[in-house]
């Protein structure tokens, strides 16, 4: 077998499939969530921390680590404006978020599997103008991307409802 696969011989046709997001592919929630930041974050990538404050005192400052990424100047908007559309248009995978109160911008994903219904992914950041959370809903055997997007809907509702944005 070839390196990083695990079905035998790499192909050209791989090469594609594997570009799309699709085939021999393997990521966790949170691989998507740093990704889909990228896009929210002008090109940075940040480094994810579960602890904001020890006994009251900050400590975010000590754990942000950022890497710019060397991408080609335009492509990170253009795909924050694709994403943007994906929610905005109505015939987008993403439509259902629309209605949520707020500006989102995401990507939704089915993930197919041997058996049962397919999973369902739905990431992205919102607000889109000036993004201040990323989200990645990952439902098992959810069937298609659309259906994570109702939860991750609920969960853009909650959070506006709380007036954390």
């Amino acid at each position: 077998m070839e390196e990083g696969t695990t079905v035998g011989k790499w192909f050209d046709g791989d090469t594609a499939n594997f570009a799309i997001g699709q085939g021999d592919l393997l990521v966790t929630p949170l691989q998507i969530a740093r990704m889909v930041a990228v896009f929210a974050n002008k090109g940075y990538l940040v480094k994810p921390y579960i602890v904001k404050s020890i006994g009251g005192q900050d400590i975010s400052v000590y754990k942000k680590a950022v890497t710019g990424l060397k991408l080609h100047d335009g492509r990170v908007d253009y795909i924050a404006r694709a994403m943007r559309n994906v929610v905005l248009d109505p015939t987008g995978t993403a439509n259902i978020v629309e209605g949520s109160g707020v500006a989102v911008a995401g990507k939704t994903g089915t993930v197919q599997v041997p058996r049962g219904q397919p999973h369902a992914w739905f990431a992205g950041f919102f607000p889109y103008k000036e993004p201040k959370y990323v989200i990645c809903v990952f439902l098992e055997h959810g069937g298609s991307g659309q259906a994570s997007c109702v939860l991750a809907k609920q969960i853009i509702g909650d959070i506006l409802k709380e007036g954390l944005i």
